[in-house]
């Protein structure tokens, strides 16, 4: 078995390997594999000089702790049948993460279909979303309040000013540009979707909204807004499909807005749902990078084990000398630490997604409260968000 970056000469057999794993449909490959994919960013393992496995690193932008992260989104972990139960899935996490890590990547995301698969590799949940399951009669008492237009391409830069402007108070969402919604149209051309933007009598837009309608539902793929008046008339614009659908399915971020103007969100299905996985890829350089409100604490050593990114395993010595923040790292050795901890509960720190006191809960840990005040400073919990489906 080879594991490889692949090359243009493995476009044919790479695609076969998804159509047969995904089977998403012609339009929806065509439009992955001519705007987003790139050999470049394609690992491939090969059986006797056939490709038989691959991985896709997408490269993203997020904003994560208020700095920007070159990430690679993990997508299209696929293998043919006749390849499966020989490991080739270890072998080719083991090479994704070094040539991300060599890559001087600090951070990675993966929407997985089993969190099972990757836990084991040091990803861990790191993003929730809100699925929101409501009947569009319980939407009447909305008033459209704003105008609505379908969105064209000569929109993007109005589309990107809302996504921003709604994400701001938001942690580890995806930066967008240009390319990024011109990809996203392609993609409701594809899945026959719709974008709409709303404005209000002075022109001014102010939110956005990604359908789609099918089998008597409405499936709300993204709303991002600027202020309520836009979301809830975006929640009447919904309304007016009660002649062809009974039901409304929101995807929302962890805010929970729509529970709070719901007029009777009892009636409404709202379910919390695991939604990205995370992985620190470069630990010194996320310990390096972390933002210090309170220096009012005293050093601490964390002792960190990675399996599978030899270097990031060690004792990381933090602390303060004349004013300034301080990382050191030395050989890993818990019993010289303060408290240790695996590069998955780190990852869940790192991201913000989880306090130090929510790993000590669930791993049943104590700690002094000297040691407890320091990490609580270092590792604070954020409202994080991510909606990229690539």
């Amino acid at each position: 078995m080879n594991t490889r970056i692949a090359t243009d000469k493995d476009y044919n057999q790479i695609r076969k390997i998804w159509t047969y794993c995904f089977n998403e449909g012609k339009d929806i490959e065509d439009c992955y594999f001519e705007n987003k994919y790139s050999y470049l960013n394609t690992i491939v393992s090969e059986i006797e000089g056939e490709v038989v496995s691959s991985i896709h690193l997408n490269q993203h932008t997020i904003k994560l702790n208020d700095k920007e992260e070159k990430v690679s989104y993990v997508v299209g972990v696929s293998t043919l049948p006749e390849a499966r139960g020989k490991g080739i899935m270890k072998s080719m996490m083991s090479f994704a993460l070094e040539e991300m890590y060599n890559r001087n990547q600090n951070v990675a995301i993966l929407m997985p279909i089993d969190f099972r698969l990757y836990r084991k590799f040091g990803f861990e949940n790191c993003y929730d979303m809100i699925e929101q399951k409501i009947n569009i009669n319980d939407l009447s008492n909305f008033r459209l309040n704003r105008n609505f237009k379908k969105a064209k391409i000569s929109d993007i830069e109005t589309l990107i000013d809302i996504y921003s402007k709604s994400n701001k108070r938001l942690n580890g969402y995806a930066l967008r540009d240009e390319k990024r919604y011109k990809n996203l149209f392609k993609e409701v051309e594809a899945d026959n979707s719709q974008i709409y933007i709303s404005y209000d009598d002075n022109m001014a837009n102010d939110g956005y909204l990604v359908y789609s309608i099918s089998d008597n539902k409405i499936f709300v793929r993204e709303i991002y807004f600027t202020n309520t008046e836009s979301l809830k008339s975006m929640l009447a614009f919904l309304y007016n499909h009660n002649t062809q659908c009974e039901k409304v399915i929101i995807m929302e971020d962890i805010r929970n807005i729509l529970n709070s103007i719901l007029s009777n969100p009892k009636t409404s299905e709202s379910v919390l749902k695991p939604f990205m996985m995370g992985r620190i890829i470069n630990m010194y350089n996320c310990l390096k990078n972390i933002d210090i409100y309170n220096k009012d604490f005293s050093g601490i050593i964390i002792s960190i084990k990675d399996e599978y990114i030899i270097n990031n395993t060690g004792n990381y010595h933090l602390e303060f000398k004349s004013g300034k923040y301080e990382l050191n790292k030395s050989e890993y050795d818990p019993k010289k630490s303060d408290i240790d901890l695996n590069i998955n509960q780190m990852s869940q720190l790192i991201f913000g997604y989880k306090d130090i006191e929510d790993i000590l809960e669930i791993e049943n840990k104590e700690i002094k409260e000297t040691e407890l005040y320091t990490l609580k400073n270092l590792f604070i919990k954020k409202k994080n968000h991510i909606n990229e489906y690539d």
